[in-house]
């Protein structure tokens, strides 16, 4: 992003501070979230727990990469677009142009700058389980399916314009983005949030079976994800605005399973026939949607709570761990 003098504010130890009303009744602030791929893997659930979170009114633009997964949206979520609190976009998250008018196009619409971006991967593909489970074992990297190798570079350019298109703006602020005769459809509002540091999060690759965690495409994916991360940390710094704006990846790990913390003797260890059921979930009544859900809850006031330290870094939800380091 093009450098600007990011003028910093004193910050306070809270994430955010509520506004009250002219009847003195306090009222929760507002702020907006930014999600894509808000339509697969845990994007459904994010959005839901941006809307749903009680100490905050989040406005939510979200974006997809297909139409089947944006109607599913406008289903799931009818009843918000009466009060314009969630717009969803089918977006081709590979081509920089497209989200590049997709950020101008929110900034219009809403006249203030993200508060909150999320650039969401989504789930590892079921293919890769399924050729894991045809093979016994992890394929090796020269035996991996070239469609793979291309969802981890997909990914790679979904993060990145995601980050390009929204951490210029975040930096600079409301007055030097928008100038002050800016024109937009929604004044912004008196009451909203000073979210500082603004956020944005990098959500890497939801694993399932556990044992999937050694497949070549799904590290490849993780370490470029977690490497942009650490990139634009850096160049925040740089720009003396972390009071402004953070950077950080949080990795989901394998939500369905209960082993996925537990690193395997053997990285190519055979996958059992009953790896691939979410049998220690199912007798505990935990379907894979409730999990999803819990873990969606606790991502947003997670996320808001991000300071300076966490910066750069790659963290996973407490309760929730993420995989375990590749070992050589």
């Amino acid at each position: 992003f093009s450098s600007c003098s990011a003028t910093t504010t004193t910050t306070t130890k809270k994430a955010t501070t509520k506004a009250k009303s002219k009847n003195s009744k306090e009222q929760p602030c507002s702020a907006l979230a930014i999600i894509a791929d808000a339509g697969h893997g845990l994007g459904p659930f994010i959005t839901d727990a941006f809307l749903n979170y009680a100490d905050m009114y989040f406005f939510v633009a979200a974006a997809t990469t297909s139409e089947s997964a944006k109607i599913e949206m406008q289903d799931q979520f009818a009843s918000y677009f009466l009060g314009e609190r969630l717009s969803i976009e089918r977006l081709d998250l590979k081509s920089h142009v497209a989200v590049g008018e997709w950020k101008d196009k929110i900034l219009f619409t809403h006249g203030r700058t993200p508060d909150i971006v999320v650039a969401n991967v989504g789930k590892l593909p079921q293919t890769v389980a399924e050729s894991m489970h045809e093979t016994s074992c992890a394929p090796r990297m020269w035996a991996e399916k070239p469609q793979h190798w291309a969802r981890s570079c997909d990914d790679m350019k979904g993060v990145l314009n995601v980050q390009s298109a929204f951490a210029g703006t975040m930096v600079c602020g409301d007055e030097k983005v928008l100038g002050k005769g800016w024109m937009s459809l929604r004044s912004p509002e008196e009451c909203s949030c000073h979210v500082r540091p603004r956020k944005i999060v990098n959500v890497t690759q939801v694993i399932h079976p556990p044992c999937v965690h050694a497949v070549a495409p799904y590290r490849v994916s993780l370490a470029s994800i977690q490497a942009a991360t650490k990139m634009l940390a850096r160049d925040f710094k740089g720009e003396k605005a972390e009071e402004e704006v953070i950077c950080a990846s949080i990795d989901p790990g394998c939500l369905p399973g209960m082993t996925c913390g537990i690193p395997p003797q053997n990285q190519y260890q055979p996958v059992q026939k009953d790896k691939l059921r979410d049998e220690q979930f199912e007798k505990h009544g935990i379907t894979e949607r409730e999990k999803y859900t819990q873990w969606a809850k606790a991502f947003v006031p997670f996320v808001l709570n991000l300071e300076k330290p966490q910066n750069g870094k790659a963290l996973h939800l407490p309760g929730f761990p993420g995989v375990p380091a590749l070992k050589y």
